[in-house]
């Protein structure tokens, strides 16, 4: 049985392509946990804004809004601070007179190894605020050491 040169390099060849396929998929974790890693970088970034905002009226106010809505730019841009997902608020708790929390439900973890090369690629804040899959609090008190007596740091 005589065989044909150019089928086995096309069959060799296809076969690698499906392969780097396959790999790019399994390392990558696919399109869907891509968006899903996505939108928790989004997530951790309204964090951290949401973060400094508080910071500077806390600057201003010398006290923590009671409320989200008592910032500025959630009375004129709430849009931009819903959940990607889900469009919710995040939820803000005064603690004490220098400690909040901002908590949102992500929709994966950045803890393990294993998701660690997942999100490279994103905002740093993903890499910064360190969460579990599901309701997450980032918590934050006030930080007299760094720029001054208003900035708040978030709390590992």
């Amino acid at each position: 049985m005589k065989l044909n040169f150019r089928k086995v390099i096309f069959s060799v060849t296809l076969f690698l392509v499906i392969c780097a396929i396959g790999i790019g998929f399994s390392l990558s974790g696919g399109p869907k946990h891509q968006r899903k890693i996505r939108f928790d970088s989004k997530r951790a970034q309204i964090i951290n804004e949401l973060s400094r905002r508080i910071g500077w009226h806390y600057k201003e106010h010398k006290k923590l809004p009671e409320d989200l809505s008592e910032l500025p730019a959630i009375k004129n841009d709430i849009y931009s601070y819903l959940d990607p997902e889900t469009k919710a608020a995040p939820d803000y708790t005064k603690i004490s007179d220098e400690k909040f929390e901002l908590c949102m439900t992500f929709s994966t973890s950045n803890i393990s190894d294993k998701n660690k090369k997942n999100y490279a690629n994103y905002h740093y804040n993903y890499k910064k605020i360190m969460h579990k899959a599901g309701y997450h609090c980032a918590a934050y008190y006030k930080n007299p050491e760094e720029y001054g007596s208003n900035t708040f740091k978030l709390i590992d």
